[in-house]
């Protein structure tokens, strides 16, 4: 995978975004054409860590960027209290809908405003009350206009707050959006069920009620396993590996070998590694600079946590010989499709390009 990865970022040099989107658009290979659409993005990437490199390089432009970063972090602070508060007042009136509806559709929906604001894992409850409904033949829904129109009062806040919190790149903005986007499409749920099973047939209301809790559900287990791979260092994607050996190519002339990349996420960013060869006679100061220079470049990048630089003079070694083996640095699968090695042998030619 190290190799193929290696001449990629070094054929994706000289080449543009715009050449790749018009090889991409005359393949007739869906695989080739998705190939060529990838090698387009991350060339669009490569531009954007260069500008965020040379804007974070003016002190000005670094500080207004720290003063963005402040602001959005404000921001975030009194959506996430608005959310809360708003989540508060939806579940008291649509306590107040299901009270005066009787609907299991709706209920549904109660019991995900619920667990905003608690947690838990009584949407089972619902499924089984549901169920319960359905065989004993007991369906009884009264959908009245004050518990549709409190029903349409929540998917319409929602909605707002969905397209307040999206505009943001606030990686919690973001979370907060999602987590509003859901409530949208549940709530929606909820109502079309609700009138369904009045007007057609009573049980599609404790039908989609059971499927409005199975999505719900599919939703929490499917975002508790991403969260939990990040939390637990998921090393990063080849993409992200890419473009941190770019920054290392274009960084210094006297930089020979790009020995060892390594990133891991530290939460939503990452924590990075390099090992890089200089010319075994430069003096420590020329090698200190250089390195550093290089940390602090990575470090400028948004998705960058904490960079580490180490300076070799050779390629005699391995990583391994230098520290312990951890889950990182073992080598992988690639099926695997979570973990990624990068061992790399990047030797700089006379004319700045890439060999292996």
């Amino acid at each position: 995978m190290a190799p193929n990865l290696c001449k990629n970022v070094e054929s994706l040099i000289t080449t543009t975004p715009a050449f790749m989107e018009r090889a991409a658009k005359v393949q007739s290979n869906s695989q080739v054409r998705q190939y060529y659409w990838q090698q387009a993005e991350l060339l669009r990437n490569f531009e954007k860590d260069q500008a965020d490199m040379c804007l974070a390089h003016r002190t000005s432009t670094s500080c207004k960027e720290k003063f963005d970063e402040k602001s959005q972090a404000c921001i975030a602070e009194r959506l996430a209290q608005a959310t809360l508060l708003l989540n508060v007042s939806l579940l008291v009136l649509k306590g107040i809908a299901v009270y005066e509806s009787g609907s299991y559709a709706v209920l549904s929906n109660v019991v995900d405003s619920a667990v905003d604001v608690t947690s838990g894992l009584i949407i089972w409850w619902v499924i089984f009350k549901s169920l319960e409904a359905i065989i004993s033949q007991t369906v009884k829904t009264y959908l009245e206009k004050r518990t549709l129109l409190i029903m349409i009062l929540t998917v319409l806040t929602k909605f707002t707050m969905w397209t307040i919190c999206r505009r943001f790149s606030d990686a919690n903005l973001q979370i907060l959006a999602k987590d509003h986007f859901n409530d949208c499409i549940s709530n929606f749920f909820g109502i079309l069920f609700a009138i369904l099973g009045q007007h057609l047939w009573n049980y599609l209301d404790p039908l989609g009620a059971i499927l409005i809790s199975a999505h719900l559900l599919c939703t929490w287990i499917r975002t508790a396993s991403e969260q939990v791979s990040i939390i637990s260092g998921k090393t990063a994607s080849p993409f992200i590996v890419s473009r941190l050996i770019k920054v290392c190519l274009d960084h210094e002339p006297s930089l020979r070998h790009i020995e060892t990349v390594l990133a891991y996420h530290y939460g939503l960013k990452y924590l990075v590694e390099v090992h890089v060869v200089l010319d075994e006679q430069l003096c420590l100061k020329e090698a200190h600079d250089i390195s550093e220079s290089l940390q602090r470049k990575m470090e400028n990048l948004p998705y960058v946590e904490r960079a580490f630089v180490h300076v070799d003079y050779n390629l005699d070694h391995k990583p391994d010989d230098e520290h312990n083996i951890t889950l990182a640095m073992r080598p992988q699968k690639q099926n695997a499709g979570r973990s990624w090695k990068y061992d790399l042998k990047v030797t700089r030619a006379p004319k700045g390009n890439a060999e292996l």
